[in-house]
C-alpha cells in the first residue's frame, strides 16, 4: 500500500526527534554535479536493489532545501534482513536540477561507501571521492519489541556537497540491530527548478537488496 508523503522546507519543519542539523544552511553546498566513478570492485558482494518493498505516490518538488518524511510505513521485513536500499526518482526536471545531500559518516547503523543510480533501466553502483552516503534517517521496530525507534541515522556531518541526478538514485543502508518492521524514512534533497515545462515530481522507493 502506498503511504502519504509529507514535505516541507527545513526551516519550517518541526517534527521533534527527526529534525536534521540546521547548520546545513550556513554551509556552501555545491549545486553542480560532482565527479563520480562507476565501481566494479568495491566489496565482495554488492547485491542490487531487487524486491520492491514500498513505492510512494509522486509528489511535487520544492525549490531549495527540503525535508521529506514518510511515516506509517508498516513494512514487514523478512527474517535476517540487515540492509535495505532507499531511493528517490526525480521526474520532469527539464532544465532544472535536483539532488541528494552528502553526509558522512552515519552515526547509527552503517552504509557502504557507494550509491546506486538507475541508468537505462539498469542499476549502476557509483562512488565519489569524498564520501558517498546520503543524508537520511530510518525508523523501525526492533525484533521482539513493540515500539519504533531510529534504526539508521546519517544526519550529523554534512560534506557540503550534493549529488545531482535526473534519474532514480538510492543508498544501501545497514540497519542497527535485528528489526521486524520499517515504519518511517526521512531524507533531505535540494532543487533548483525551472518554471517551464511539466511540474517536477519525486517518487520514493524502498527495496530489499536481493537483486543480482
Amino acid at each position: 500500500m502506498k503511504k502519504g508523503v509529507r514535505y516541507s522546507r527545513l526551516c519550517l519543519f518541526a517534527f521533534v526527534g527527526w529534525l536534521f542539523q540546521t547548520q546545513v544552511f550556513a554551509q556552501t553546498v555545491s549545486s553542480v554535479a560532482i565527479d563520480f566513478q562507476i565501481l566494479t570492485e568495491i566489496r565482495p558482494v554488492a547485491y542490487q536493489p531487487g524486491t520492491l518493498l514500498y513505492e510512494s505516490d509522486s509528489f511535487s518538488l520544492q525549490n531549495k532545501y527540503n525535508t521529506v518524511t514518510i511515516h506509517g510505513l508498516g513494512i514487514d521485513l523478512p527474517n535476517g534482513t540487515s540492509e535495505v536500499t532507499w531511493s528517490i526518482e526525480f521526474l520532469n526536471l527539464g532544465v532544472g536540477r535536483a539532488g541528494l545531500l552528502l553526509y558522512d559518516p552515519p552515526t547509527l547503523g552503517d552504509s557502504h561507501d557507494d550509491f546506486w543510480e538507475k541508468v537505462n533501466g539498469q542499476w549502476e553502483i557509483k562512488s565519489t571521492k569524498d564520501g558517498s552516503n546520503f543524508a537520511a534517517r530510518l525508523a523501525g521496530v526492533p525484533l521482539g519489541k513493540q515500539q519504533e525507534k531510529v534504526i539508521y541515522e546519517n544526519a550529523k556531518t554534512s560534506l557540503g556537497k550534493l549529488y545531482l541526478s535526473s534519474k532514480e538514485i538510492g543508498d544501501t543502508v545497514i540497519l542497527d540491530g535485528d528489526n521486524s518492521e520499517l515504519t518511517a524514512i526521512q531524507f533531505e534533497y535540494y532543487a533548483a527548478l525551472s518554471p517551464f515545462g511539466d511540474i517536477p515530481k519525486g517518487k520514493v522507493r524502498l527495496y530489499l537488496n536481493d537483486g543480482e
